[in-house]
């Protein structure tokens, strides 16, 4: 398992990105089916499979 993490930018262009790369059977999977949890209503998920 990989997990990473990068920012850029500043003020309101700052960016976050968060990865975890893993297989789909292992703790990666696990935590992906986990976290899909209801969000605020100002925040956003982006995921990529």
């Amino acid at each position: 398992m990989y997990i990473g993490e990068g920012f850029a930018g500043d003020g309101i262009n700052a960016a976050h990105i968060s990865i975890m790369i893993g297989p789909r059977d292992g703790l990666v999977g696990q935590a992906f089916s986990s976290s899909r949890s209801p969000l605020p209503a100002d925040t956003t998920r982006l995921w990529w499979c």
